[in-house]
């Protein structure tokens, strides 16, 4: 596979990382520059940026978006029942299995 390299590839550290996209999403915003235009201003992948700035805005609103006590023990009964209902369908999925192989003589 042929890779052809940006003119400078410089190595980003995770917090130098964070300081970046921060930086790099208040740029997208104010000079309406695209990601692809900033990534290569950066001298990096596009898709690169992509990603930690969506990973950024995923933490930056995750606050927001946060269970209440009722929504948590919500999702822990449900899980629990999901978890009980795969078992019934395995024991099914069993019984047939056995019933068939008991009916067709194997």
């Amino acid at each position: 596979m042929l890779q052809i390299p940006y003119p400078h590839r410089p190595i980003v550290a995770a917090g130098d990382r964070t300081v970046a996209v921060r930086a790099d999403r208040h740029r997208v915003r104010e000079t309406g520059k695209p990601i692809a235009q900033v990534a290569r201003d950066l001298g990096i992948v596009p898709g690169t940026l992509e990603n930690w700035v969506a990973k950024d805005r995923r933490a930056c609103e995750g606050g927001a978006a946060r269970l209440s006590e009722d929504e948590r023990a919500e999702l822990v009964r449900l899980r629990r029942q999901v978890a009980e209902l795969w078992m019934e369908r395995d024991v099914l999925k069993r019984s047939v299995a056995l019933w068939v192989s008991e009916a067709m003589g194997w």
